[in-house]
This record gives C-alpha cells, sequence and structure tokens, in this order.
C-alpha cells in the first residue's frame, strides 16, 4: 500500500496541484468524503466516499474529490494506529448518472 502511495504521488503529481486545505474543506463539509468516528473491528478507520446521487458535482467537481481524498489519506497517515492497522475505503455509486461521468476526464481512466 505504501509503494502505490508513493509511486502515485511521483507520477500523478496533477492530483496535487493546487491541493489546499479548503479543497478538504469542502469535500468534508459537502458530506462526499467522511471519515467515521469510530473504528472498525479491527481498528481500521474507515473512510466513506459518496460518488452517486448525493454527490453534488457542481459544488465539489471530480478533480477536487480526487485531490481532497488524497490531502485527507495524507493527513489521516500521520496516525500511528492507522498505520498499524490501516483503512477500509468504502465508496457509494449508488446513482451515478451521466452528468457525474462527465468529470471524469482523461487524467483519471
Amino acid at each position: 500500500m505504501i509503494k502505490g502511495f508513493y509511486k502515485t504521488k511521483a507520477n500523478k503529481n496533477f492530483i496535487l496541484d493546487d491541493l489546499s486545505a479548503n479543497a478538504i474543506k469542502v469535500a468534508l463539509e459537502e458530506k462526499v468524503i467522511q471519515v467515521f468516528p469510530k473504528r472498525d473491528q479491527h481498528g481500521r478507520r474507515i473512510i466513506y466516499m459518496e460518488m452517486g446521487s448525493k454527490w453534488n458535482s457542481a459544488k465539489v467537481p471530480f478533480p477536487e474529490l480526487i485531490r481532497a481524498s488524497h490531502g485527507l489519506l495524507t493527513i489521516l497517515l500521520l496516525e500511528p494506529r492507522t498505520q498499524l492497522h490501516g483503512f477500509v475505503f468504502v465508496t457509494n455509486f449508488d446513482r451515478l448518472s451521466l452528468a457525474h461521468m462527465g468529470q471524469f476526464g482523461p487524467k483519471f481512466a
């Protein structure tokens, strides 16, 4: 997992372009990304991403969503307990529409 994280970080710099605390804040406020307050039975962090009907792509465009999730994961990986036990990343695609899919450009394919 760590190797993949750093490989992505090295090869896909556009993800980190213009990464800001505001991107993470907006994604959290819009509840398209949520970190559950309690861990699972194995001590793992639970992260939930909404990419279906509840995702307003006008407020949180796909590149911002990816940047926010990457930034949030970077922050969560600083926790010793998360380093030890890992995390579970759940993505909900319920009622993903063509308007949502239009957000996925060639960079993200």
